[in-house]
């Protein structure tokens, strides 16, 4: 069974693309890297954004739980049985 398994998961590609500037090279230096990605979330996160107000009451209430309920793996084990 473990052989069926390990074949079965063993084809999964898990690659990444390099970034890219707009010129199109590559940027291969980590903290470039990184200097790009603050400047981008700095930009993002620091926009100011706009609602209205009917837009604001538009938004549906979502349920509050009262209480917190821990999960019990004998719980998720009656769910699966069932």
């Amino acid at each position: 069974m473990n052989d069926s398994i390990k074949r079965a998961h063993s084809h999964a590609i898990n690659k990444t693309s390099q970034l890219k500037y707009s010129t199109k090279e590559a940027i291969t230096d980590r903290d470039q890297d990184m200097r790009i990605w603050v400047k981008h979330n700095s930009e993002l996160l620091s926009r100011v954004t706009f609602s209205t107000e009917s837009a604001n009451d538009n938004i549906s209430d979502q349920p509050v739980m009262e209480e917190h309920v821990p999960f019990q793996l004998h719980n998720l084990q009656k769910l699966s049985t069932s």
